[in-house]
């Protein structure tokens, strides 16, 4: 939002900016493991699902991604509890789904934030990862919503952050998003809900980069925040015009949240390639050799007939 702005300016920004492309490319983790790998079952199944933790989807150099907060990563199952898909997150916002390929599944982790020089008490600049996913396995089911990284239009610079600037915070809060475990008989062994939160606060300065500060009334607790972390936190406008990632959040409560601001980790999320890397697929082994994204992409959006405006998106035009 611009300096001094009035109160219909606001007002026109908030509305706009809940429905916004930050907004809806805001995705929620799911973890899953299995009691019996896919050789001795004879096919793939999830036993069990779990997990909180929120993230933005992402798209660069022809692949999507996931941008979140590491420590999300600290609730991915340990190696002999996976299954051999232990990471998914559903492709559209709302969720819409028929079976499993309508989520995304993880293929690799970026831990970009290794390549972050960059020192804070408050928080930790390294708290980034980009999750790198497998692309969409069947036909017409390209992602509608996602943030373009390959290109700086997209960040709020460090002189675009002024004082009680308003932010909006979006994610899945755990207390809005739990899970249910079924009966045995049923047919399904769990459901959970997919609620998408917005807060919206004030950036306040301090000595580390500064914070959102939300309002006494609002009364926003660590309850109210827990799982919200790795979405993102982005400014507020009455178009896309200047709806800017601002940073993904860290932590919260006691009516304020930390982010990690995008500028700090914009640069190593565009030199992702020059990070640490963990397969956590197997298969993402088999889909390297002679790989050729741009052309699949080229594929899909043919058979979707997808304008010029999003294959512009795409960079493929």
């Amino acid at each position: 939002m611009i300096e001094n702005a009035g109160f219909e300016d606001i007002r026109r920004g908030l509305e706009f900016t809940k429905q916004s492309e930050f907004a809806k490319a805001t995705r929620r983790i799911v973890y899953n493991f299995s009691e019996i790998n896919i050789e001795e079952r004879g096919h793939f199944h999830v036993d069990v699902m779990s997990g909180i933790g929120s993230g933005l989807i992402v798209y660069q150099n022809f692949r999507f991604f996931l941008l979140t907060a590491k420590h999300n990563l600290k609730q991915l199952y340990p190696l002999e509890l996976r299954n051999e898909s232990p990471i998914w997150v559903p492709k559209d916002h709302p969720p819409n789904w028929d079976d499993m390929l309508d989520f995304f599944m993880a293929r690799r982790i970026w831990y970009v934030g290794e390549l972050i020089d960059y020192e804070r008490s408050s928080f930790d600049p390294q708290d980034v990862v980009l999750v790198e996913f497998f692309f969409p396995m069947k036909p017409m089911s390209l992602p509608q919503q996602f943030i373009n990284v390959g290109t700086s239009d997209y960040f709020l610079d460090k002189d675009s952050f002024f004082e009680k600037q308003i932010l909006m915070c979006s994610g899945f809060p755990a207390k809005y998003n739990f899970y249910d475990n079924l009966d045995e008989r049923s047919e399904f062994t769990q459901s959970t809900m997919f609620n998408l939160d917005h807060k919206v606060g004030l950036f306040i300065r301090d000595e580390h980069d500064g914070f959102v500060s939300f309002s006494d009334e609002m009364n926003i607790t660590h309850e109210e925040l827990n799982g919200m972390s790795g979405g993102p936190v982005y400014s507020v406008f009455h178009d896309d015009s200047e709806v800017r990632l601002a940073g993904i959040s860290l932590s919260g409560g006691g009516s304020k949240l930390r982010f990690l601001p995008a500028y700090v980790f914009h640069d190593a999320v565009i030199s992702y390639k020059n990070a640490r890397c963990e397969v956590v697929d197997e298969a993402s082994y088999l889909a390297d050799e002679n790989e050729r994204p741009d052309e699949m992409l080229r594929m899909y959006c043919d058979m979707e007939n997808k304008d010029e405006h999003f294959r512009r998106r795409l960079g493929l035009c």
